[in-house]
């Protein structure tokens, strides 16, 4: 990561039990727990699919 060294990002495909931050695009809710927020450090995530690479492309802000 590049935002908290020694952890990396995990994605799961789960609910919200205590979102703290939550988005919804094209029908598909995304968010962080609450717990978990700290690993930002006050940056954004933005997620884009990378095309080419056939993978998501995930970019701090």
């Amino acid at each position: 990561s590049t935002v908290q060294q020694g952890f990396s990002l995990g994605i799961s495909k789960d609910e919200p039990v205590n979102a703290g931050a939550e988005t919804t695009k094209n029908g598909i809710t995304y968010f962080i727990e609450e717990k978990d927020i700290w690993y930002f450090d006050n940056h954004d995530l933005h997620v884009e699919y990378n095309n080419k690479a056939k993978e998501p492309d995930y970019k701090y802000l």
